[in-house]
Order: C-alpha cells, then structure tokens, then sequence
C-alpha cells in the first residue's frame, strides 16, 4: 500500500484510540485482555423491576470530583426558573422538576449525566467530535464500574420505562454470557459490527474503527470486559454521530442534546447490544 493509499485509508475510518495505552489510562478499573467469547448466550430468566423505583429512591453517585443526588424540586427551587434539570455543584444536589413525567425526567436525568461527563472532561465549543465520543464513552463505563449502586439503580429505572423485561439491570448485577451484536441501528441505518485480528489493530495502534460514511465498525478481537465496553460504545457514537449530522464543527449543547437523545432511542432499538455492553462491565 502507498502512503498516499494508507491516508486515503485513514481518512476514512475514526480510530479509537491514537495510542493503544489510551484505553487503559480512561478507565478507573480495567481487566486483562482476552479473546470475545463466541459461545451461545445462555437462558437468562427476567425478573420485573419493582414499581416502586423512582427518581426519589436514587442513591447518591460521584461524577469526577463531585459527589451528587437527585433531588426532586418544585420550579421555586430552580436558580433558572426555565430549566427543569440543575445541578448546584456546590451543594452536590440535582434538582429535577419535581412536576415532569417519569420519561421526562428520564429524558432530563440522562442529559445531566451526559452535560456533567462533558462538564468533568473539559470541552467545550472548541472540542472535536472525537472528543465528545470518548468523553461520553469514558464517561459512562467509569460511572458503570465505580457507582455500581447508582447505576444499578439507574439502569432499573431505563429497562422500567423504556424497555420492560430487557434484562439490563440483571445482567449487569450478575453478568453472564450475552449475544455478541452483529449490527445496531439508528433510525432507518444500520450498522454492522465485526471483530477482526488484534495484530491488525496493533499495527495501526488502536482497538478499534468507524469506517465514516460505509456503517461498519471493527473491533479487535483482542479485547475483554472494561476496555471492550470503552472502544465498542466510543465506535458506536461516531456512528450515531454521523447519523444525526455532528462533526467537528457541532457544538457543546448540539452534542449535549443528540448524545441524550440517541443513547435513550438506541436502548430501546437495540436492546441487545445493551445486554451484551453491560455483560461486560460486571463485577
């Protein structure tokens, strides 16, 4: 191949990662690499979720240096008598309006974690669209592995109102073998996922890729627990980020309001994946 064929090449696809070591370093808790299973999943009876799961019973969580809860609150309590979701860093308090829907204030709590995630990564308008998918994919495999009541919590509330009986909550309690996805959607794109030689991934010093324009990731198959959750949904947002037209020149709330949106509307279209994703991710 020509180096102007390996730039050609390159301009096509988003890497992962620049540097193989990047992946380890963005997780608080990383396992050892191994090969992705291929053995069939195992029959997994669902429990319901209690009804009783609300926003009001969420435990408390930490998100970078901040120590926050979730706090219903009438529209008095707001600073910005506009906003239905703010968050008092200061205090360590979420206030969500305590008049909103149970799906609204999914909608709002969702947002918050994103924003805050953004918050603690340090973009801005300024940041690129490579950015903005690691930070949010970081972002939520460190809030998965270190405020596992949290998120536990959290997940109950998802599969509660967006998909009952998908099993998230109880496969992230207690992993066991999952479906490994072929293709996710978006609307009416589809995207296939497929594993390829770890070898072929060091030589181009990352885990995985997007191929921009083609929806096609490829993720090494070298690759186990944390740091496959990490490169899988960091790939996954490229793709979903071309689908709602987000670049480089996207900004901070446009990629705010479209990361909310596509993760909620990808748990419910691709409820397997998520199975898989959160298989990984147990303790």
């Amino acid at each position: 191949m020509t180096q102007a064929d390996k730039k050609s090449n390159h301009a096509r696809r988003k890497a992962a990662l620049a540097n193989v070591g990047d992946v380890e370093s963005a997780l608080l808790t990383a396992r050892p690499s191994g090969h992705v299973s291929a053995r069939p999943p195992a029959f997994v009876r669902q429990r319901s979720i209690p009804s009783e799961v609300s926003f009001s019973t969420l435990p408390p969580y930490r998100m970078g240096p901040y120590q926050l809860r979730v706090v219903a609150a009438p529209r008095e309590m707001f600073t910005d008598k506009r906003r239905k979701v703010e968050a008092d860093w200061n205090a360590g308090i979420v206030h969500i309006r305590q008049d909103a829907t149970e799906s609204s204030a999914l909608s709002l709590l969702t947002r918050h974690l994103v924003t805050a995630i953004h918050y603690r990564s340090g973009l801005n308008n300024s940041s690129d669209e490579e950015s903005f998918a690691h930070s949010c994919a970081s972002g939520f495999v460190e809030l998965a592995l270190s405020q596992r009541p949290f998120f536990s919590e959290f997940l109950a509330l998802i599969e509660k109102l967006i998909k009952p009986g998908a099993g998230w909550q109880q496969i992230y309690l207690k992993p066991r073998c999952a479906a490994v996805p072929k293709r996710i959607v978006c609307g009416n794109r589809t995207c296939t996922i497929r594993f390829v030689a770890a070898e072929n991934c060091t030589k181009e010093q990352a885990y995985g890729f997007y191929f921009v324009g083609q929806g096609i990731i490829d993720l090494s198959d070298g690759l186990s627990g944390p740091n496959l959750a990490l490169v899988s949904l960091h790939e996954k947002l490229h793709f979903l980020h071309e689908c709602a037209g987000l670049d480089d020149q996207s900004t901070e709330i446009m990629f705010r309001n479209a990361q909310t949106r596509l993760l909620l509307n990808s748990l419910k279209d691709n409820p397997g994946y998520w199975r898989w994703w959160l298989s990984l991710l147990g303790p």
